[in-house]
C-alpha cells in the first residue's frame, strides 16, 4: 500500500515538473517570436534605410536635371539671338523677337521691311543644331513710300540728339523705328528712363505721322539698381 502511494507520488510530482517545463517553453518560445513578428510587420510600413535616402535624394536629382535642361535651353536662345541680330538685311526699321518653348520649337515675331528678311530668319533659326522647327509669325510692312519718308524723318529726328546719338554706334541701332500705314512705333532698349520718354517726344515732332507709340524698354541692370 505505502508502494503504491509512493509510485502515484512519483508520477505526480515527474506530470507536474512535465508541465511547468511545457509552460516555460512556450513562454520563451512567444518572447522569440514576438520581435519577430514586430520588425516583419515595420517593413510593410517603412522603407529600408537604404530606400529612404534615396527618396531623399530624388528630389535633388530632378532639380539638377531641371537646371541643367534651363542652361542648355540659355545656351540655345543666345545662339538664335545672334543669328538673327547678325541678319545681314536686318536693320532699325526691323524688329525681329522671338520665344523658345520646353519643346525647343521657336516663334518668331516681329516686324520687317523686306519679305527677304522673314525668309532669312525662318532659315537661319531652322538651321541651328538643338531647334525642332520654327514658327514663323514676322509681320511683312507694306511697301509704301510715304513710310519711307516718315523712317528717314525718324531717325533723323531720333539719333542726331546728342543724348540719343550713342545708340546709333551700334552694328544695328537699339532704337527701332517700325513704320506701318503712318504709324510710328518705337521698340528696342534704351539704358535710363529719360532716354526712352526723350526718344517718345522726339518721335512725335516727325511730321506726317498719325499716331506714335512708345514700346522701348528700359534695360533690366538698369530697373534694378533703382
Amino acid at each position: 500500500m505505502k508502494r503504491n502511494l509512493s509510485l502515484e507520488n512519483i508520477l505526480y510530482t515527474f506530470f507536474l515538473i512535465l508541465g511547468l517545463a511545457f509552460i516555460s517553453l512556450m513562454i520563451v518560445s512567444f518572447a522569440v517570436t514576438s520581435p519577430l513578428r514586430a520588425e516583419s510587420g515595420q517593413a510593410l510600413d517603412t522603407a529600408p534605410p537604404e530606400q529612404a535616402s534615396k527618396a531623399t535624394v530624388a528630389p535633388k536629382r530632378t532639380i539638377d536635371r531641371e537646371e541643367v535642361l534651363q542652361q542648355v535651353r540659355a545656351k540655345l536662345a543666345d545662339k538664335i539671338r545672334k543669328e538673327l541680330v547678325t541678319l545681314p538685311n536686318y536693320d532699325v526699321f526691323d524688329n525681329l523677337l522671338f520665344s523658345l518653348d520646353e519643346n525647343d520649337v521657336v516663334t518668331l515675331r516681329g516686324q520687317a521691311r523686306l519679305p527677304t528678311l522673314k525668309g532669312s530668319a525662318e532659315r537661319v533659326v531652322g538651321n541651328i543644331e538643338g531647334v525642332r522647327s520654327v514658327v514663323n509669325q514676322i509681320e511683312v510692312l507694306p511697301n509704301s513710300a510715304f513710310d519711307d519718308d516718315i523712317r528717314r524723318a525718324a531717325f533723323l529726328q531720333i539719333y542726331s540728339q546728342s543724348q540719343l546719338s550713342r545708340y546709333a554706334l551700334r552694328a544695328v541701332p537699339t532704337i527701332h523705328i517700325i513704320v506701318s500705314r503712318g504709324r510710328l512705333t518705337l521698340e528696342g532698349v534704351v539704358a535710363t528712363e529719360s532716354d526712352r520718354i526723350l526718344a517718345g517726344i522726339r518721335a512725335n515732332q516727325v511730321p506726317n505721322v498719325f499716331e506714335v507709340v512708345n514700346n522701348l524698354r528700359v534695360e533690366e541692370s538698369q530697373q534694378a539698381s533703382k
